[in-house]
């Protein structure tokens, strides 16, 4: 009895591991298609990186201030499953966008969305990529699933997704 507990544990701690071993290979290979998209498609652009995430500037104002932890912010976005560049779109209150997508959206959720710049109300992908983005600035937020859901499904997200944000800030409230 106390072989096959033994063998039963040893089976148990291998198919966890296992587990483990192929959702960090599966968001190691993620990281690496980023950084390809990235170096094959934004060459010449600003491209910023902070705690695993990439924020690629497609238009700035120097002049506007930039987010901080704890400042508001008012949003447009389009968040979409990364595969090798945006693919299925999830999420958006941007009109052309959901217009384009066939994204269904009541009239009244075209407006920006309101998002106070915490650690704690934003997946961590997302706060990351916002810290230093500039009032008026168009960006793309793309980051692995270790800083997105990880492995599990929300919404239409499958688990273990990166994920890609096309964000256009209105307004930086400083706090």
């Amino acid at each position: 009895m106390k072989r096959f507990l033994l063998l039963l544990s040893v089976c148990i701690v291998a198919a966890l591991y296992s587990c483990t071993s192929d959702r960090e290979t599966t968001i190691i290979n993620q990281e690496a298609n980023i950084d390809t998209y990235l170096s094959d498609k934004f060459k010449d652009s600003t491209i910023i990186r902070h705690n695993g995430t990439n924020r690629i500037v497609l238009s700035r104002n120097m002049a506007a201030d930039s987010l901080a932890s704890g400042d508001s912010l008012y949003l447009y976005f389009a968040g979409y499953v990364f595969s090798n560049g945006p693919s299925s779109l999830f999420a958006t209150n941007e009109e052309t966008v959901a217009t384009a997508s066939s994204f269904n959206l009541a009239e009244s959720d075209y407006s920006p969305r309101k998002i106070l710049l915490e650690e704690a109300s934003l997946v961590p992908g997302l706060y990351h990529g916002l810290i230093g983005a500039r009032d008026g600035e168009h960006s793309l937020i793309v980051f692995s699933a270790r800083y997105g859901f990880n492995n599990v499904k929300v919404y239409n997200i499958p688990k273990l997704s990166a994920l890609i944000y096309e964000v256009w800030i209105d307004k930086v409230i400083k706090n």
